[in-house]
């Protein structure tokens, strides 16, 4: 099968810039009355105002918008514009920009990255294995708690167990796994993908299996008390009135609730499902927490949990690709995230994580399979379409590391990330016709 996407590609490019050029971004201290904001610099769901586009009619509403966010985007086609605001997609190379140099000088002063003990192919065999049997002990948890039953902790910690030893050999099989994403499934892989994630960021920083296995069935137990939330609440389509929001804050409490009474769970994993949505700068819930009131664990899930919400497929919205999301989290750090540990999550999933497609400089185009965390540019990729824009037969991986036969150039760089939307690509489909990833629906 071969079919060009560049001339769609191109089009819905040119479509998107007229668009973008009406959006600009500005600092909240520069609000004035007139100007209509079209989008946070935060999710809008962590946010309690009803809309997140609304035109600015009095100071209040600035105020109130100062709270949550430092900066906005204003649509100067249905507002008043500013001198001072800055065009949208200047605006994204530079925090791109800045994210990069950022990241890599980082990277020179952490320690080396482990080396994996033994091969992703080898490992994501039972990474899958791990996978399934997780997801089916999740399912029973959530439904024993729909029913009023007492939960028992003891299959989550098993699979838990068994998580943790497949991420000392090698995080990046289950790790993956995070890529699964079912709108219709949201809430149990949601909890797996926060474990894993938790788990590898975990490794990362060099957590020793001990606090490892706590963090980790914590974070995958973290929103069982939704199981409390009214339906109506919890799977509504459109905006939360600010009474609905309220009662789907309480969802941290019953969870703590709930795991408390399970006397055989590490009093730190209870961190996780109470201080998840609590935010670095006390704008958070349910104590409104500010900084290292926050602890460690609580930290590092609020990171998680929000990186797989907003790159998820919600009932009230469309996930984000997860370069676009990690850039987006990379401006809310010292707000809503502590910030070295959100470089140092960064550095663990990748900048260009495991699943984005990617357009290389040679006009071909390719998915990232693996991420190299010491050069964090250079991943291996999955190259799915030639130059002329057409699917090859077998794709085959590359490493962006390798040099061209001079020995002063890459052979390949990536030169932007694609949206699969915009190009009709299914990134998913491609990695398990591969069998990197499975069904999980089956």
């Amino acid at each position: 099968m071969e079919k060009t996407f560049y001339l769609e590609y191109i089009i819905n490019e040119l479509i998107e810039e007229e668009v973008i050029i009406m959006i600009k971004k500005i600092e909240v201290s520069k609000l004035k009355r007139g100007m209509f904001v079209s989008k946070f610099d935060r999710p809008w769901i962590e946010t309690p105002f009803l809309f997140s586009r609304m035109l600015i009619k009095d100071d209040h509403q600035i105020e109130k918008i100062k709270k949550y966010c430092i900066h906005v985007y204003i649509d100067t086609e249905k507002g008043l514009d500013s001198e001072e605001s800055i065009h949208i997609a200047e605006a994204d190379k530079k925090i791109e920009h800045e994210m990069k140099e950022t990241i890599q000088e980082a990277l020179k002063r952490a320690p080396p990255p482990v080396e994996e003990k033994v091969k992703f192919e080898e490992e994501i065999k039972e990474a899958k294995k791990v996978h399934v049997e997780t997801k089916e002990v999740i399912k029973n948890v959530l439904s024993d708690i729909r029913m009023g039953k007492s939960v028992s902790t003891n299959d989550a910690k098993k699979v838990v167990d068994d998580m943790t030893e497949s991420i000392m050999r090698n995080r990046d099989a289950l790790l993956c796994l995070t890529q699964l994403k079912s709108k219709d499934e949201y809430t149990s892989l949601h909890s797996i993908n926060v474990c894993v994630l938790c788990l590898t960021f975990g490794r990362h920083m060099g957590y020793q299996k001990i606090d490892l296995k706590t963090l980790g069935v914590g974070a995958l137990l973290h929103d069982i008390g939704k199981m409390k939330i009214p339906n109506e609440v919890l799977n509504k389509a459109g905006a939360l009135t600010n009474e609905e929001f309220e009662i789907m804050k309480k969802h941290t409490i019953y969870s703590a609730e709930i795991l408390s009474k399970t006397h055989d769970l590490p009093q730190r994993a209870l961190e996780i499902p109470l201080q998840h949505h609590e935010r670095y700068n006390g704008t958070g819930y349910p104590k409104g927490l500010k900084g290292d009131e926050i602890g460690v664990f609580g930290m590092i899930s609020s990171i998680v949990d929000v990186y797989d919400a907003i790159t998820s497929n919600r009932v009230y919205h469309t996930g984000m690709h997860a370069h676009e999301a990690l850039k987006r989290m990379y401006e809310w750090r010292g707000k809503d995230f502590h910030p070295t540990l959100m470089e140092r999550f960064i550095q663990n999933v990748g900048i260009y994580p495991f699943g984005t497609l990617a357009g290389l400089t040679t006009s071909q185009i390719g998915i990232v399979i693996s991420i190299n965390r010491l050069h964090v540019l250079r991943p291996k990729v999955l190259l799915i379409i030639d130059e002329k824009g057409k699917l090859y037969g077998d794709p085959q991986a590359i490493d962006l590391t390798e040099k061209s036969p001079d020995g002063k150039n890459y052979k390949w760089s990536i030169e932007n990330v694609i949206d699969p939307v915009t190009c009709h690509i299914d990134p998913q489909q491609f990695l398990k016709n591969k069998g990197i990833l499975y069904d999980s629906g089956k």
